[in-house]
């Protein structure tokens, strides 16, 4: 007979601990893994929720694919854990150099015109999975593996099925929430992944030396499958439906918190780690109870998928309904963890049932809950990357927000009332149960517009214009004088003019050299106006890795604003990201390069504040050109100007918030100054004249000496961005 070293089925045995120790580890190692390598493909390639779609829908995948390879490993199991363990350590390890490396080798691969990098989008897409695969297959292959080690046939029930996921999906959010607020505070991504690789080697040495304890595992007996083909797959297709689900809502989360909570580098763990202790709690609620027959089985299937889709509906009324009557504030974290709770524990802690339940009717006596497992995981995995890639990538671009959740409602209402239907067929309640469909999809359909709005824009009125898309949303709030621009909820400029944007262009306009021009981060629009209308310049490039801020400002009332210079035959606008065109861009290519970047506390702006990334901008200037820095400290001035020293030999700050940076010396003529400001001056709150003293006397000198020897931002130190350490908070009050 198959026999397990250890047993947390219903048959307890003092080695309980052991194997808790062992599933929660593991599953924490797994999450830090994902939080890493989304932040390492973030500043490797640009960001948004992009990258959380590719790099969770893949981590599901792989996790599919491994239980399905090793459902078949019964012999020997502990020590095949043991190897899997150790190969996921070294991987890891590893990975954060071969990503590295895989960005420069994806980086080099086109030629010509910079602004084809916007093509590289798929490339990288596709690297990102390939690189993603290998590891999560890995990790995908200790479920089936901890079945056969830790789970009697004999001993099995569903809630054994249930604490176990349970706990390894505990340790899972543990993994993600320790990620920022305890290591990327104060550690580099590659130290991070190495300790924690570290870590995994040591939990592979425990389980080893925990079966070689026990001896050598006999095979287990194989058992013929319960279910017949009919039944076998419908099983699957629900598992499927219920991946496709989860991710595809987790997905649009990620996105509307951005407008709960906008640019944190917080949202994806924080998300992450929500839905986590939720599917793990809801696996322990949803088998604690055993399903008796397959019929009941099905039909709690079926009601918590109907209960989870109210659910998901329920929490998107309600946090709307409260963000229009005023309770939506940024800066209070009770306001955001009521609005994550409200948005997330209703649909995965219902939806997380399905698949323990699933595995429990599919393997009723539990001899062939590996292969099983295997199966069904293989299939629910499949979906939750499809629902990822397509919610993405087809459902916000086409359908919108709107469109692509209520395709998720409506797809599990159809699970759901089938599993009703079918176990009431020849009964009274299948007619009533029939109707669930139509009367569910008018209820989706009678939600009101404002409040989709609020949930995707966190706005909502006659006086906004929003525009949603592949890579975020961006609106304007309009006023009798302008607009206010925001792009993934975060404010971006003001229309017709912000004065940092004056300033920025003002100073550029000044130089003497600035026939050819770099904008790096749209804005408003408003310095792309200035430098079209200036008649030295002869050429303005505009990156921006938003896709809808551009949409949004060739709306009719934004183009008379912007004198339609977005058009402009000097303009050619490039929808990627800047770290992509300043590695793209051959040496010299500009007399000018204006950085109106995110400051260094948003997501993903440490490596566009760092030291390497000023070089790759010192590159693309010419030797007579210079850097327009817009100063976006927050609490990293010292570390941004050392960045800028180390990379420049001349650097001068304005009082007001402008750096220059160049090769050589930065001349500003008076006359051309007085000549633009004469006409901006006004905006930027210049009281009187000549206007050329405010700009010119304003300038001194930055030198390292000044810094205090503060060292410059490294792109793989995360610490201007994740800044919250709750262990020191909570040291300092013991």
């Amino acid at each position: 007979m198959y026999r397990a070293p250890v047993v947390i089925g219903a048959d307890r045995t003092p080695g309980v601990g052991w194997v808790a120790l062992v599933v929660a580890a593991s599953g924490f190692c797994s999450l830090v893994y994902q939080v890493v390598w989304e932040r390492t493909l973030r500043y490797s390639f640009g960001g948004d929720s992009i990258s959380a779609a590719i790099v969770t829908g893949t981590f599901l995948l792989g996790l599919g694919i491994g239980a399905f390879v090793f459902r078949h490993w019964r012999r020997r199991a502990l020590a095949v854990l043991a190897l899997v363990e150790l190969a996921i350590g070294a991987y890891a390890i590893a990975s954060y150099h071969v990503l590295a490396s895989l960005a420069r080798v994806l980086s080099a691969l086109p030629s010509g015109s910079v602004f084809e990098a916007e093509g590289l989008r798929p490339v990288v897409v596709v690297a990102s999975v390939l690189f993603l695969l290998p590891p999560c297959i890995l990790i995908g292959g200790t479920g089936p593996l901890m079945f056969n080690c830790f789970i009697r046939p004999g001993a099995y029930s569903g809630g054994a099925v249930g604490r176990l996921y349970a706990l390894n999906t505990a340790g899972a959010a543990a993994g993600a929430l320790a990620t920022p607020f305890v290591l990327l505070n104060h550690l580099s991504l590659p130290v991070t992944v190495t300790l924690v690789g570290l870590a995994n080697l040591g939990l592979a040495l425990v389980v080893w030396l925990g079966g070689r304890r026990e001896g050598p595992d006999a095979e287990a007996a194989i058992e013929t499958e319960t279910a017949d083909g009919t039944t076998r797959r419908a099983f699957l297709v629900l598992a499927f439906v219920s991946g496709f689900i989860s991710l595809g809502y987790e997905i649009s989360l990620f996105r509307a918190f951005y407008s709960l909570n906008p640019s944190s580098p917080y949202n994806f763990p924080v998300v992450l780690t929500a839905f986590l202790l939720a599917i793990a709690l809801g696996s322990v609620l949803s088998t604690r109870v055993e399903a008796g027959s397959a019929g009941q089985g099905l039909e709690r299937i079926g009601r918590l998928f109907v209960g989870a889709m109210l659910g998901m509906l329920g929490g998107i009324v309600v946090t709307s309904t409260l963000s229009l009557m005023g309770f939506r504030r940024y800066d209070r974290p009770l306001v955001l963890g009521v609005y994550g709770a409200l948005l997330v524990i209703p649909l995965a802690v219902m939806l997380s049932g399905v698949l323990p339940l699933l595995l429990r009717l599919a393997a009723s006596r539990g001899r062939s809950l590996p292969r099983t497992t295997g199966q069904l995981y293989l299939i629910n995995a499949v979906g939750a990357f499809a629902g990822a890639m397509v919610i993405q990538f087809v459902g916000f671009p086409v359908l919108g927000t709107r469109g692509a959740v209520v395709l998720l409602f409506l797809a599990g209402i159809m699970a759901g009332s089938w599993c009703l239907m079918t176990t009431a067929a020849g009964s009274r309640p299948v007619l009533i149960r029939g109707l669930l469909v139509p009367v569910m999809a008018v209820v989706a359909l009678l939600v009101p517009r404002p409040l989709w709005e609020m949930y995707a824009f966190g706005a909502s009125g006659r006086d906004v214009e929003l525009v949603e898309g592949i890579s975020g949303t961006a609106l304007i709030r309009w006023q009798p004088a302008g607009g206010a621009v925001f792009v993934n909820g975060y404010y971006m400029s003001a229309l017709p003019d912000d004065w940092r944007h004056v300033q920025l262009v003002s100073f550029a306009l000044a130089l003497p050299r600035r026939e050819r021009v770099l904008v790096l981060g749209l804005g408003g629009g408003g310095m792309v106006r200035e430098l079209v209308r200036d008649p030295g310049t002869r050429q303005v490039d505009v990156v921006d890795w938003s896709h809808e801020l551009p949409r949004l400002l060739e709306s009719p009332r934004a183009r008379v604003l912007l004198a339609d210079a977005l058009r402009d035959p000097k303009v050619r606008l490039c929808r990627c990201d800047a770290r992509v065109v300043a590695s793209l861009a051959p040496p010299g290519a500009y007399d000018v390069v204006i950085d109106n970047l995110a400051q260094p506390n948003w997501v993903g702006a440490t490596s566009v504040k760092s030291v390497t990334y000023f070089a790759q901008l010192r590159r693309v200037i010419g030797p007579s050109g210079a850097l327009v820095y817009q100063a976006n400290y927050a609490n990293a001035r010292s570390a941004i100007l050392a960045g800028l020293t180390a990379a420049f030999p001349v650097v001068l700050e304005h009082e007001r918030g402008v750096v220059l940076a160049s090769s050589g010396a930065i001349a500003i003529s008076r006359e051309r100054a007085e000549e633009v400001l004469a006409r901006r001056g006004r905006v930027i709150g210049i009281p009187t004249t000549p206007y050329a003293d405010w700009m010119l006397n304003g300038l001194r000198r930055i030198s390292p000496d000044q810094l205090g020897g503060a060292e410059p931002i490294r792109d793989d130190l995360l610490i201007h961005e994740y800044r919250r350490d709750p262990l020191r908070w909570l040291f300092s009050r013991i």
